[in-house]
């Protein structure tokens, strides 16, 4: 039962499409070919663009430096000396020597 609803219906649809969409149409044309020339709209050779936004004015702007003759010296601060730490012994014939990445030598 349940095979035969299902054909049935495939049978309703494969008839119902097959008849509409497919045929061909007919066109009739009684006059020969007339080709019309409308105006074009042709690009300036200046374009300029329409914005709504007021363009600003520019202004001339001065400044007018003046020195101001400032007399400051600072004071002088004194050396300063440590009295707690002993210098290190310098040594004679001191040397720093080794090798690197790829022997890069290090003197």
């Amino acid at each position: 039962m349940r095979k035969t609803v299902i054909s049935f219906i495939t049978l309703a649809l494969l008839l119902l499409f097959t008849g509409t969409g497919f045929g061909q149409q007919q066109v009739d044309i009684y006059t020969g070919y007339e080709p019309k020339l409308m105006d074009s709209e042709k690009m300036f050779d200046a374009p300029v663009i329409n914005d709504t936004t007021k363009p600003v004015q520019g202004h001339a702007y001065q400044i007018n430096s003046k020195e101001v003759k400032v007399d400051y010296k600072p004071d002088t601060i004194a050396a300063v000396k440590m009295k707690t730490e002993p210098l290190a012994k310098l040594h004679r014939f001191y040397l720093k020597a080794g090798f690197g990445n790829y022997l890069t030598p290090f003197i």
